[in-house]
This record gives C-alpha cells, sequence and structure tokens, in this order.
C-alpha cells in the first residue's frame, strides 16, 4: 500500500510507481499534485482494490487502463480536474 494521503506533494506521479505489481492501495488524495494519471501506472499495477486520488489538481482524461483493473473496488476521483468519459 501507499498511503500518502492529505500532504502536500507537488508534481507528477512518477513513471517508477508502474513496477509496483504488488500494489494494491494507492491512497494520493488531498495533495497537490499535477499531470496526468500515468497509464503505466494502472497497466502495471494489475491488483490494485482501491485507488483515492480525489482532491489534487490532475489534468487530461482517466486513462483507459483503469477500466480494466479486475480487483478495483474503490475509485476515488473527486476535485481532480480530471474530464472525459469513464473507461469501462
Amino acid at each position: 500500500s501507499l498511503l500518502l494521503g492529505s500532504n502536500r506533494f507537488t508534481g507528477a506521479i512518477p513513471q517508477s510507481w508502474s513496477q509496483l505489481e504488488a500494489l494494491e492501495e494507492l491512497l494520493l488524495f488531498e495533495n497537490q499534485l499535477t499531470g496526468g494519471l500515468p497509464d503505466a501506472l494502472f497497466s502495471g499495477c494489475r491488483r490494485l482494490t482501491k485507488v483515492f486520488v480525489g482532491s489534487n489538481q490532475f489534468e487530461g482524461k482517466l486513462p483507459d487502463s483503469v477500466g480494466e483493473l479486475e480487483a478495483l473496488r474503490e475509485l476515488v476521483l473527486s476535485n481532480t480536474g480530471l474530464s472525459g468519459a469513464l473507461p469501462m
């Protein structure tokens, strides 16, 4: 698990996090993260069950690979700046 919510982290999510293949929980809510959500993150971390990225300053669309996360049970995207359709 990466439990990094409610901090003051800035910048983009590192591409290297896509190598965390056993990652099940990604909690990055209430930070000041920017850029897009990396497609490689979700295609590399196939075991994710929780993704909380709300209250950040992301831009762009939600990667299609999010729709392929079969174990995903909770997804929080509130107040992110993301746009477009939700992937299925």
